[in-house]
């Protein structure tokens, strides 16, 4: 191979992710975890409450159970005056039965007595003995909840292809559900190419040396999304060397990530891997975004391979974009393409070329109580736009840019937001 390789007709984003979508397919095994297992994991199948919760009539406010309409027309001026009956504590069952014109008194959580259907807050009454004055009335349902008010039983809790949360464990727990069935974990694969790249622990670099940033910072996105990950190692410019390595991953992996090697070099080699792995082979070579125009991917069979920017924020603005809503689909998450996009003005105007997605590291800044996206400005091969940056701003395909005080769509770097 001589000369430099023209890049294959460009496509957008939207479309990258399409192509990929449509050629890979998400895991089928399935495990079946304990709950405190599964934060993070997807559900393989719907998870469904067997029992009502909370399975019986419960006060939210600390007062009397009573019939609603035995309260009607209660005032200041004209109190309600019902027979206080009883009393029920936190966690007891109570087999009292309420009769017209009386009252039990219950706290927060406890157990209504059969016939009552409402409860007057402690704030709105005023007792004397076993007589008990209501100032305000109350309707049939207020300060109370049914048996199945919260879920009933059969009520999908977490439906199939849902990434669980820490309030969907804690749903789970109060149906007493304490085993989840999830999709196994996927496995990527990640090599780094380059002549320049060394291992993190080679000190002192010699001139043209560039220590392996974009394995340790893909890996930390992958676990973050609770993938596996395979470290291929650091393969030089050379084509047989790759190819083997390339192979060896596809063989265990259901996702290969290769950074370095997707640019027009004349000595990178992605391209050719990838159509050495046999069909379907190559899907695109270049993608309308910056940073990461020289995008490129592939499959080898079932397997994605991905060529992602050698450059560490190209790489990750990469990934982040396109990559991530790939592994989030073959991990068998529904809601794949969400993308989580808040709103900000920029500080600065900023330009931005023509039939490009642009995406620009941002840090959020408080100015006179208002929020603002202040761009981290550098190049694709600095590492510290990454330390300084929170998210990213976009700039849409096509615009030529923003103005000061625009407002912009904003994708916070991690599922934990913006810190």
């Amino acid at each position: 191979m001589s000369g430099f390789r023209e890049l294959y007709d460009l496509i957008t984003v939207d479309d990258a992710i399409n192509k990929l979508i449509a050629a890979a397919s998400p895991v089928q095994d399935q495990v079946e975890l304990p709950l405190l297992e599964v934060l993070g994991r997807v559900t393989s199948g719907d998870i469904t409450s067997e029992e009502d919760i909370p399975g019986f009539p419960r006060s939210t406010v600390d007062g009397y159970a009573v019939r609603a309409k035995d309260t009607f027309g209660s005032s200041q001026s004209i109190p309600g005056l019902l027979t206080v009956m009883g009393k029920v504590g936190m966690g007891e069952v109570n087999n009292l039965s309420l009769k017209p014109g009386e009252a039990v008194e219950v706290p927060t959580g406890g157990m209504l007595p059969e016939g009552a259907d409402s409860v007057v807050m402690v704030e709105y009454v005023e007792r004397t003995g076993d007589l008990l004055q209501v100032y305000q009335g109350v309707s049939p349902g207020e300060n109370m909840v049914a048996p199945d008010e919260d879920l009933a039983q059969g009520e999908v809790i977490v439906a199939q292809g849902h990434r669980i949360r820490p309030q969907d464990m804690g749903a789970l727990a109060a149906c007493g559900i304490s085993r989840i069935p999830v999709y196994r974990r996927l496995k990527v694969g990640l090599l780094s190419t380059g002549d320049e790249i060394v291992p993190i622990e080679t000190r002192p670099l010699a001139p043209g040396q560039i220590r392996d940033v974009n394995s340790y910072a893909l890996a930390g996105h992958l676990v973050r999304l609770g993938c596996e990950t395979e470290f291929g190692g650091i393969i030089l410019d050379d084509f047989d060397r790759l190819v083997a390595a390339v192979e060896q991953l596809v063989q265990s992996c259901d996702l290969v990530l290769l950074s370095g090697g997707s640019s027009v070099g004349m000595r990178d080699h992605t391209v050719d891997v990838i159509e050495r792995m046999g069909p379907p082979g190559l899907l695109f070579h270049g993608v309308t975004i910056k940073p990461g125009k020289p995008t490129l991917a592939g499959m080898a069979g079932k397997v994605p391979i991905i060529g992602l920017p050698g450059h560490p924020a190209s790489a990750l603005v990469v990934y982040k974009v396109l990559v991530e809503p790939l592994v989030r689909y073959l991990q068998g998450e529904k809601n794949y393409l969400t993308r989580r996009f808040i709103r900000l003005p920029i500080t600065r105007s900023l330009s931005s070329p023509a039939g490009r997605e642009e995406y620009v590291r941002v840090r959020i800044e408080e100015q006179e109580g208002k929020f603002w996206a202040q761009p981290v400005l550098g190049k694709s091969g600095m590492v510290s736009t990454l330390l300084k940056g929170q998210a990213i701003a976009v700039i849409p395909l096509g615009s030529e840019g923003v103005k000061a005080g625009e407002l912009v769509e904003i994708l916070p770097w991690d599922e934990g937001g913006l810190r």
